[in-house]
């Protein structure tokens, strides 16, 4: 009997455990919206992310360290669908930076960024998109800030309470232990 309840009362930790966590990453996970593209060998552009903020959009994106002093990084940037090339959008920034904060978007309007490189000439080459993003106002920036720390305390708490109910078991089976010598 007390075999049974020790394998259940593990069991039951164990799912706990797992389903604590299971809650807790796809509430932390929620946050304001962000894309990121992958990484392919090879490529001079290895990913671009899009960032909802508060009155803003944050754009981030990485290169490769072997993007030549003739080569130019383009920022371009369309409302509600993604650009095909560095042509389909609005240009915002030209450099070889790898970060870029636009604050003239407007409220409600959702917005698609890619990154370009092009060389001295114009001529076009490697392209990324991100997913759409949009500026975000004060209670919805607040809200969003209130939910992932919430989330992280969840979070901790799960963990916690499974590593003091982990040594409390510890502790009980070492105190059964040494009352049957």
């Amino acid at each position: 009997m007390k075999l049974e309840n020790r394998d259940k009362n593990k069991r039951q930790l164990i799912w706990g455990l797992i389903i604590g966590l299971i809650v807790s990453f796809w509430f932390f996970e929620k946050k304001s919206v962000v894309a990121q593209t992958r990484n392919f060998p090879g490529e001079k552009i290895k990913w671009v992310k899009a960032i909802s903020r508060w009155n803003r959009v944050e754009i981030f994106w990485e290169k490769n360290e072997y993007l030549s002093e003739t080569e130019n990084l383009i920022l371009i940037r369309k409302k509600d669908v993604c650009p095909k090339d560095i042509f389909d959008g609005e240009e915002i920034y030209r450099g070889n930076g790898s970060f870029f904060e636009d604050q003239k978007v407007e409220q409600g309007i959702e917005y698609c960024y890619g990154v370009g490189i092009v060389n001295l000439s114009g001529g076009p080459g490697e392209f990324k998109v991100s997913h759409l993003a949009r500026k975000l106002n004060w209670k919805e920036s607040l809200l969003t800030k209130l939910t992932n720390w919430m989330n992280l305390i969840i979070f901790l708490e799960v963990i916690i309470l499974g590593v003091v109910f982990l040594f409390e078991k510890i502790k009980r089976n070492k105190l059964v232990k040494n009352t049957r010598i």
